[in-house]
């Protein structure tokens, strides 16, 4: 065997950006064959505390997703990360803020808040329902163009705020957010 004069070898490296998660084991969301029960899902505590993975969040963030549908920017780290701070949550990485905003919001008790618009009720509309729900009516001086529900960041930390503060008045909340 003749070797080649020249012999070089190429080793690339990938690393992963900070919000990267891998994808849960397979079965993890439902129980197995023999119907055994899926894996109990992490406190807000266990997530904020690093004490389980963020993946063991529940993927459907029906709370997440109705604070950020009609917010400007929607989800971005930047709007995440105000939104951490107005509910009390240690700001970290994308994913992390979007798991520990859902258990808090979940905590409260949020889906079954009616004052925030869009309700839990509206984000089950389909898109055209949805979208004729959330206008407001005519825009004064604006022939023809219509003002819909939107939400400028610091609206939504309002909002969420007051929420916050009623939601933790009532005594049974505040000792699951405590907990």
């Amino acid at each position: 065997y003749d070797a080649p004069e020249s012999t070089t070898l190429q080793l690339v490296v990938w690393t992963p950006p900070d919000d990267f998660v891998p994808t849960a084991p397979e079965g993890f969301e439902a129980a197995d064959a023999e119907g055994a029960e899926a894996p109990a899902r992490p406190s807000f505590d266990d997530v904020v505390n690093g004490q389980k993975d963020i993946m063991d969040v529940d993927r459907d963030m029906c709370n997440l997703q109705r604070i950020c549908r009609r917010l400007e920017g929607g989800g971005k780290a930047p709007n995440l990360t105000k939104i951490c701070t107005v509910l009390g949550i240690k700001a970290k990485q994308k994913k992390y803020n979007e798991a520990a905003i859902e258990l808090r919001l979940r905590a409260l008790r949020f889906r079954d808040d009616e004052e925030f618009v869009p309700t839990a009720t509206d984000m089950d509309l389909p898109p055209e329902a949805f979208e004729k729900r959330m206008e407001i009516g005519p825009l004064p001086g604006r022939r023809g163009r219509i003002e819909v529900v939107a939400y400028s960041i610091a609206k939504l930390c309002e909002k969420l705020k007051a929420f916050a503060e009623r939601a933790i008045g009532d005594g049974e909340i505040q000792r699951r957010v405590e907990a």
